[in-house]
């Protein structure tokens, strides 16, 4: 549970991207955004060797090993993304000391480098059980956030940040929210996002990804249904929006149309030539799930049976051993009902 309340609580919605970014950084995003991650990262190493002191390419490069970390659920690329904020923090500290000859507009966008930047060290390190360090860097990365607003209000990241903050702080911990410290900002953490939405052409999709988990927490599903097409119309060949648009429907309990966004998304994680099993198996058993709702039990136990068939051939994790356990479960309702 905790774990949980972390991961939410200090996540900025993947890459944050800054208005007015060069052409390599948005390219960089729609690489890593449809999970092309080599290419993504062929582009930031590229900027690094053409300049080792570029901020921005050091924390793309953060980035987007953190998100190729998160999409294949390892860590393999721990030490290369630790020293990628290091050297990012390093950067950007350093340009700030001198801040009395710095234009408002360079100030502004090393606060929001720098606030970013200990957003990602606070996911990783919550994703890593550090809980007490990420809340520690996640209220450093609001912090400087909060910075970069108050010098340019127009660095509309920056909002995506903080609202992303604002609605999940309170979300995941509101079984203390009694406390004074702990106040109910969701709504305005939603509002702050959709500024987001509306004024940064860069970040916008990013942003609709991350509001569409946050709708749905909040219980407003026909809302997050309008945000969940919109990111599949922007990214149709994307896994990352895929698997918020069909969860979108999935929780609507509009299963037709959950069918057909997991089926997408399956074929997605099939045309992949690195494709993670654990979302191969994960993917199918929603698949098989919502064949259950839909009283399809031949077709439930059709993808039950693909599960474990899978399951012994593949080394498992965690994860995927449970959902081996709940396959086992489904399957076996799935012939009761079939022999009534």
């Amino acid at each position: 549970m905790v774990k949980k309340i972390i991961l939410y609580f200090f996540i900025l919605s993947g890459i944050q991207v800054l208005a007015g970014s060069n052409s390599w950084i948005q390219e960089t995003v729609n690489h890593t955004i449809n999970t092309n991650f080599n290419e993504a990262l062929r582009i930031i190493n590229e900027q690094i060797e053409a300049d080792s002191n570029d901020y921005r390419a050091q924390f793309y490069l953060a980035a987007t090993l953190n998100s190729k970390m998160t999409h294949f659920e390892n860590h393999e690329e721990s030490d290369r993304f630790n020293e990628a904020i290091d050297r990012t923090l390093q950067l950007v500290e350093e340009k700030l000391e001198n801040t009395q000859v710095l234009a408002d507009s360079i100030k502004a966008e090393l606060f929001f480098y720098e606030g970013s930047a200990y957003g990602y060290r606070a996911f990783f390190q919550g994703n890593n059980g550090n809980f007490l360090a990420a809340i520690s860097n996640g209220l450093k990365s609001v912090g400087s956030l909060n910075q970069t607003l108050e010098i340019d209000s127009t660095l509309y990241g920056a909002y995506l940040g903080i609202g992303v903050y604002k609605y999940w702080r309170y979300s995941r911990l509101k079984f203390i929210s009694w406390l004074p410290f702990i106040p109910d900002d969701r709504e305005e953490g939603i509002a702050m996002i959709k500024l987001a939405i509306a004024c940064d052409s860069l970040s916008k999709y990013l942003a609709m990804h991350q509001i569409v988990y946050i709708l749905l927490d909040y219980g407003r599903y026909d809302e997050a249904i309008l945000f969940a097409e919109r990111i599949v119309e922007k990214y149709p060949d994307s896994q990352f929006m895929w698997w918020a648009n069909a969860h979108a429907y999935f929780k609507n309990e509009n299963f037709k149309k959950a069918e057909s966004s997991y089926l997408t998304l399956y074929d997605l994680i099939m045309e992949d030539s690195n494709r993670n099993i654990s979302h191969l198996l994960k993917c199918k058993y929603k698949l098989a799930v919502v064949y259950k709702e839909l009283k399809e039990f031949e077709a439930c136990k059709e993808q039950c049976d693909s599960i474990l068939e899978l399951s012994e051939k593949n080394e498992l994790n965690d994860i995927t051993e449970d959902i081996v356990t709940r396959t086992v479960e489904l399957v076996e309702d799935c012939e009761d009902r079939l022999k009534n």
